[in-house]
């Protein structure tokens, strides 16, 4: 093991033998950025929510970007990026060894056509942003193999759902927040396998439960007392959840019980030798989050049926894969990657599709032995490419704090499109404007729209069944009303077709918050990626404690400061299974 002090941050981070061996493998240097420090690179190139109004500048026609205005980058829409009146070989450049590679793919970058959003084999989800193989998204931000999904960040496998965040193979589901399985359920936090449920935590296989934690194979449960079926069905009906005002007074009352409940150290399911939270059926998966069927992998974020990988955000049916943000399905033996899908053998792409042998290239698709866009013969390639490798090493770029960018660190700012608080890195890691000019990444001035609102929050009928529908014909207030500095409340919303049809189906009230708003609600439950160690709280005399209480320390993502009851495996598994 060796210890080595980050360039960025300052503070000491451990490089273990296996992390050793793993850079070997793929013949890259070990990393001078901490985990943490290289996690946030990673997340400022993801702009998932923030949307700007462009023209595309193929055809002329309005199109939707995660771009700002000032990027100066090409846009393209979606259809003429797919056409083929254009051709990105046609902006290569020769290799000049007298600039640092990062300045010539930055001059790159704005120069190629870019593509407005992140969407691919998808139908009718214009207004949505790195989604794959679905249907019907709107106002939806990572999303895979889905259909009608309104108003949510991550689902996987999921129809038919609205405002939730991070579900997978959930059907007909609303405000539910890291579930699985369930169907029918409104307000699920960290639960699977729930049908017709409400405001539940942590449950498991629960079937007509209302405002009760900790359940496993419970049917009729009510504030966490067995009823009967018909007393279960006569108290759900007085609670009356089709009235936004009841919600709210339910939400408060949820808070208190998430609070006064159990806490799962880590949720790590049908896994081995594996740390982080949000680990399903996966192996020897060290330090990750939200990560399933992943194999002999560290630091990935949001994968799926990857294996041999470090460093990884946004990942399907992948290996071999190091400092890759967005490494769609088919990718193999690709690093510092900013987007790709089916990239193989390939270093420093942006926006690449289906690649092999692709280095410092921008927006290429069915290209091999390209570099800065310009194609070789095979063995040119090879040859440049050990040059210029042993360039990046000689001719570092150096950022204005003094951070030295060689052959295996990733992207620099003057090569990442998005501003810091525009990026995902803002939502995890939250920084003032200061904070983020005074750590040398990039600020903007947000650009939130302000709606004037055609009527107000409190003329709108509180009852569902109130609502008709001229609703949709309607701009409604936020109750913030864009005095929320961290939401980017936009003041006011509308209500589509689709949208009230959703919410009379199941009998839910009219929100009386923007989506945005909404959706920063929901993030107040989202644990950070980063995990902290921690004693285990429960002081019960379970025989297996030596001296009456429990002193295992745990790795989990409860910072220590949170006021949660966090239990260890153990302990964990005596109270509520």
């Amino acid at each position: 093991m060796e210890t080595r002090n980050c360039q960025n941050c300052k503070n000491n981070f451990n490089i273990e033998p296996d992390d050793f061996s793993f850079y070997e493998k793929i013949k890259v240097p070990a990393p001078t950025f901490c985990p943490e420090c290289r996690l946030i690179r990673r997340l400022q190139s993801r702009n998932e929510r923030v949307l700007f109004r462009a023209e595309c500048a193929l055809c002329k026609n309005p199109t939707i970007t995660g771009y700002h205005p000032d990027n100066q980058y090409v846009i393209y829409c979606t259809n003429c990026f797919a056409s083929d009146n254009w051709d990105p070989l046609s902006y290569g450049v020769d290799y000049d060894f007298s600039k640092t590679f990062f300045e010539q793919y930055s001059d790159l970058q704005k120069k190629v056509p870019h593509k407005g959003l992140y969407e691919i084999m998808s139908q009718n989800s214009t207004f949505s942003n790195y989604v794959f193989s679905s249907k019907d998204i709107y106002l939806s931000f990572t999303v895979v193999d889905s259909e009608w999904v309104y108003y949510t960040r991550s689902a996987d496998r999921c129809k038919e759902s609205m405002d939730c965040y991070n579900i997978l193979d959930c059907e007909s589901c609303y405000g539910c927040i890291q579930t699985s399985k369930s169907y029918g359920s409104t307000y699920l936090l960290e639960s699977k396998d729930c049908v017709s449920s409400h405001f539940l935590f942590d449950c498991t296989n629960c079937t007509d439960c209302f405002m009760s934690s900790n359940l496993r194979n419970k049917q009729y449960y009510f504030r966490n007392k067995q009823l009967s079926r018909d007393e279960y069905k006569k108290a759900i009906e007085l609670v009356s959840m089709n009235r936004i005002s009841n919600i709210n007074i339910l939400k408060n009352e949820f808070n208190l019980m998430v609070l006064s409940s159990i806490h799962r150290y880590s949720s790590i399911i049908g896994s081995v030798d594996s740390t982080g939270d949000n680990i399903i059926r996966s192996k020897n998966t060290k330090d990750s989050f939200h990560s399933t069927e992943t194999e002999n992998s560290r630091f990935a974020m949001r994968t799926v049926g990857m294996k041999d990988s470090y460093d990884v955000i946004g990942s399907l049916q992948s290996e071999l894969l190091y400092e890759v943000h967005g490494g769609a399905r088919g990718s193999m033996n690709s690093h510092f990657v900013n987007v790709g899908t089916s990239t193989v053998d390939s270093e420093y792409t942006d926006y690449c599709t289906n690649t092999k042998d692709v280095f410092g290239s921008v927006s290429l698709n069915q290209q091999s032995y390209c570099i800065l866009n310009k194609k070789y013969i095979k063995e040119e390639y090879h040859s440049l490419i050990s040059k210029i490798k042993k360039h990046m090493v000689d001719m570092p770029y150096v950022d204005e704090k003094g951070r030295v960018y060689s052959f295996g660190e990733y992207f620099p700012q003057i090569c990442v499109p998005f501003a810091y608080n525009e990026s995902a890195a803002q939502e995890f890691f939250p920084l003032s404007g200061d904070e983020i000019i005074n750590q040398g990444y990039l600020y903007r001035e947000p650009i939130v729209p302000s709606y004037a609102p055609t009527i107000s929050r409190g003329t709108i009928p509180d009852n569902i069944n109130n609502v008709t529908d001229g609703i949709i014909n309607e701009i409604i207030e936020c109750a913030h009303n864009g005095h929320c500095d961290k939401h980017r409340c936009v003041g006011a919303f509308k209500i589509n077709v689709e949208e009230l049809s959703f919410y009379k189906k199941f009998g839910l009230p009219l929100p009386d918050l923007c989506p945005n708003c909404r959706h920063y609600d929901r993030l107040d439950y989202v644990h950070m990626p980063v995990l902290f160690k921690r004693k285990c709280n429960c002081v019960l005399n379970h025989q297996f404690h030596e001296g009456g209480t429990c002193e295992v320390e745990f790795e989990t993502s409860y910072a220590p400061n949170r006021p949660e009851k966090v239990y260890c495996e153990k302990c964990y598994q005596q109270e509520v299974l």
